[in-house]
């Protein structure tokens, strides 16, 4: 689990220094401060995931609603379960 936490961390991260990279690019002072409010979303939802404290569920950054390996299927965040 903890590597797989670490893999989705670091895929997220090399997300948001892309969209950095395209803010930067095109002068996007907007689209700057989301990703810096995203990547601020990317660390927290690690740090839940880490700290065992979720309960088996946590919410990532893209929204979605994971659990560990043997609880139920991932659903969309604020959605009910089928």
């Amino acid at each position: 689990m903890q590597a797989r936490a670490k893999n989705a961390y670091w895929r997220r991260l090399a997300a948001c220094d892309r969209l950095r990279e395209i803010a930067v690019q095109t002068h996007d002072a907007a689209l700057e401060q989301k990703v810096e409010r995203l990547n601020q979303q990317v660390f927290e939802a690690y740090l839940r995931r880490m700290s065992g404290d979720s309960g088996g569920r946590f919410e990532t950054a893209d929204g979605f609603t994971e659990t560990k390996p043997g609880k139920a299927k991932a659903t969309k965040a604020g959605e009910d379960k089928p």
